[in-house]
């Protein structure tokens, strides 16, 4: 939850054996600055595996079941 810059995915995506990151950011005005702007993680948001959701994490939680 959190992490809108990108980071925790890129860190994750490093990985072959992950088949899916699910990243849950209630700021949508910070995840596409970082999309745009934050090099080191570019190539995270654009992994097929990565899912972002824009909305409240507790909100997140209930729906999946986390």
């Amino acid at each position: 939850m959190g992490g809108g810059e990108g980071s925790t995915a890129r860190e994750l995506l490093r990985h072959n054996t992950i088949d899916k990151v699910i990243m849950c950011d209630i700021d949508e005005e910070v995840v596409d600055f970082c999309k745009s702007y934050l090099v080191a993680n570019r190539e995270a948001f654009h992994d097929p595996r990565l899912k972002v959701i824009i909305n409240d994490a507790r909100s997140v939680n209930q729906n999946y079941n986390l």
